[in-house]
């Protein structure tokens, strides 16, 4: 399972791609460009008493934090985790939970140690959720309710005076241990490596003229066509993450933050027909692709990036305005197919501030700008 990074407002964002396409400098905080990422995986085991007799419970997570440096050489930072847990009663039957399953933030804190990072997770509470049935004679028989259970982050990596120690260089794993804490058992792998922020904007035009014309032999004069077109105007946004430096570097996952679509009708005849919009099933809100992932790869310093396909419509409905052109009304759909792959066929090189002109003929223009996060 591969987590999303961290999550950022939409309001935030909407002010970073006004800025953005504005061309003035960056708007990032200036915490300096030592962004850490660390990754986990867990598999713990912990023995537990419950009415229903000796309990095992097993425990699997994994999730990510990403550590910015703070004042005096410490490090903080937030992160997402997924947890499941399974228990295991004495085969009686009195009492079954399906496996429990939650997602949730926790917070991390670290400071240097040599040339190690000592870090350790705040205390919380994420509620991780299922369903019991407990089995009882009669008369009351078997009942099956929610059932919640809440995973504390605090138990993988245990604060001070404790904490977990991991050598400070690029993409280092150490793998920890926990039977010293009876009645816990098991094993943590935690990854830490340098991490890259970078911003990704896009806007750009495409524009739909193969339809055919608005067709009336009535029309006056030599010109018995008029043309009609669709113009999509578009404006993408995403963050994305990168790991490691130079022949080294690797994608690690990104998200599209921001879009928004905007349709123009270009029709210069409105004294002859008056044109509407009406609706198309296939008619989508382009706000479904915010949040979706960004598949991306890095090769020979450059940035190749997937976006999600999204191909919007615009129905219009075209009625004479004069009685001399009869009633026969022009329904057309307009759309687009190929914008979304257009931009993701592009490999942007990974600099900061770069930028990538593109188009196709006179119908579709774009321009896609590259800012790594200070």
């Amino acid at each position: 399972m591969r987590l999303s990074i961290r999550t950022i407002s939409r309001l935030q964002m909407g002010l970073w791609v006004m800025f953005f396409f504005l061309m003035v400098p960056s708007i990032s905080q200036g915490q300096g460009n030592k962004r850490l990422l660390l990754t986990f995986r867990s598999k713990l085991a912990l023995q537990q008493t419950s009415p229903y007799g000796n309990t095992s419970l097993t425990i699997t997570s994994e999730g990510y934090a990403y550590l910015l440096p703070a004042a005096n050489k410490t490090f903080s930072g937030s992160g997402s985790l997924s947890a499941t847990l399974v228990f295991t009663y004495p085969l009686t039957g009195a009492a079954h939970i399906t496996p429990l399953k939650g997602e949730g933030s926790f917070q991390v804190e670290g400071k240097l140690k040599g040339k190690n990072l000592l870090f350790w997770f705040k205390p919380g509470q994420i509620p991780c959720k299922g369903t019991m049935t407990i089995n009882a004679p009669a008369p009351l028989g078997t009942t099956t309710q929610a059932y919640v259970d809440n995973f504390d982050p605090r138990m993988l990596a245990p604060g001070e005076p404790g904490g977990w120690e991991i050598e400070l260089k690029e993409k280092t794993s150490k793998t920890v241990s926990y039977d010293k804490y009876a009645p816990i058992s098991g094993q943590t792998t935690f990854t830490l490596a340098n991490a890259e922020l970078w911003r990704i904007g896009v806007e750009g035009v495409e524009t739909d003229g193969l339809k055919p014309p608005i067709k009336n032999q009535r029309l006056k004069g030599a010109q018995k066509e008029l043309p009609i077109s669709v113009t999509f105007k578009w404006t993408l946004a995403g963050e994305f993450v990168t790991l490691g430096k130079g022949a080294g570097q690797e994608y690690y996952d990104g998200n599209v933050m921001w879009a928004t679509l905007t349709r123009t009708l270009n029709f210069k005849a409105e004294d002859l027909y008056r044109c509407t919009k009406f609706p198309c099933k296939e008619d989508r809100d382009i706000n479904e692709i915010v949040g979706v992932t960004l598949e991306g790869k890095i090769s020979g310093g450059k940035i190749k990036l997937t976006w999600p396909e999204f191909h919007p419509v615009e129905c219009i409905l075209c009625e004479p305005r004069k009685s001399y052109l009869g009633k026969i009304p022009y329904r057309q759909k307009f759309g687009t197919i190929e914008f979304t792959s257009r931009i993701s066929s592009e490999e942007i090189p990974l600099q900061d501030g770069s930028i990538i002109n593109g188009s196709v003929m006179d119908w579709m223009k774009y321009r896609i700008r590259l800012e790594k996060v200070k």
